[in-house]
């Protein structure tokens, strides 16, 4: 089962973040190949197209943004923002595993940033670690409480480890915080409940058989 779109709308704002970064004052130069590029070039360099990569990820263009992403975090290594951004579009690109640790060293090199809270914590559910991704999704609230989608996130975690109680506390705040988000719970109970049905009946089937 798929959390609530919470990959998109994570990279949604950490791509959002990006336009953020003051543009290069070196980026736009044209520099003669001859020349050693100094490091404050390169950094400016990497922000530049990492911005390039954040416009074309809007229009979801992600193997191009991220081939810019991926240059832009060798140019700037020191950047939270570009590395939050590669892991995002990493995300997308439904490749978890290097998302995973490029989110892991933009948190690093920035410990106070929600989305990328947030996309590890969802990144980590894709992958059937709930309890990396209560977790990392519990971090990210206490910067930012009040986000039904991670609310929503955490309360599908909750549920696969059978933790009901504190599942349904979870889903009762996001409804608080946005009524829309009852018929997505309400979807999700029902796919549960027939898949656990759907269980019990295999179950059933194979006991028979054996007698």
């Amino acid at each position: 089962m798929a959390v609530f779109k919470r990959i998109s709308l994570a990279s949604l704002l950490i791509i959002s973040s990006i336009w953020g970064i003051a543009q290069p004052v070196h980026a736009q130069a044209l520099i003669p190949h001859v020349l050693q590029l100094d490091q404050q070039q390169l950094e400016d360099q990497g922000l530049s197209l990492a911005q390039e990569a954040a416009q074309l990820a809007q229009f979801q263009q992600f193997q191009l943004a991220l081939s810019r992403a991926q240059l832009a975090s060798q140019l700037a290594p020191n950047s939270a923002q570009v590395w939050a951004l590669l892991g995002s579009l990493y995300l997308e690109s439904e490749q978890l595993d290097p998302g995973i640790q490029a989110l892991l060293k933009s948190r690093s090199l920035d410990q106070a940033n929600d989305a990328v809270l947030f996309a590890l914590g969802s990144a980590y559910f894709q992958q059937e670690k709930y309890d990396a991704a209560i977790q990392f999704i519990q971090a990210g609230l206490k910067l930012k409480p009040d986000v039904p989608e991670a609310l929503f996130d955490l309360g599908n975690a909750y549920y696969k480890l059978r933790r009901y109680n504190e599942a349904i506390a979870q889903y009762e705040q996001a409804v608080k915080l946005n009524e829309e988000f009852w018929p997505a719970i309400e979807q999700y109970w029902a796919g549960a409940l027939r898949e656990r049905r759907c269980r019990w009946c295999s179950g059933t089937v194979a006991a028979s058989s054996q007698n």
